[in-house]
């Protein structure tokens, strides 16, 4: 028997008459009843974080490990460097 079930399958029958209602199927706002004092992305300094940096990379032709110098497909970031699983910290 196959483990894949469709989300509907996670929706308790209670539930399944508001369902349509919540996404916003039958003409109501999804976003009725929400807090406005959400910052908007223009609102946010963007000194407040760091920018999200990648854990791996992909490159189809192969690109050098910056520890070892091998030409591996799939790179992993340690302390900045991109390098082999090999030279990887793990």
């Amino acid at each position: 028997m196959s483990e894949d079930r469709a989300l509907d399958d996670f929706i308790a029958e209670s539930d399944e008459g508001d369902a349509g209602e919540e996404r916003g199927d039958e003409g109501g706002n999804p976003t009725d009843g929400v807090a406005d004092d959400v910052d908007s992305a223009d609102d946010v300094d963007s000194a407040d974080g760091e920018p999200a940096v990648s854990t791996t990379e992909f490159t189809p032709d192969g690109a050098p490990c910056e520890s070892c110098g091998a030409s591996v497909r799939r790179r992993w970031r340690d302390d900045g460097a991109l390098v082999c699983p090999d030279c990887k910290a793990w």
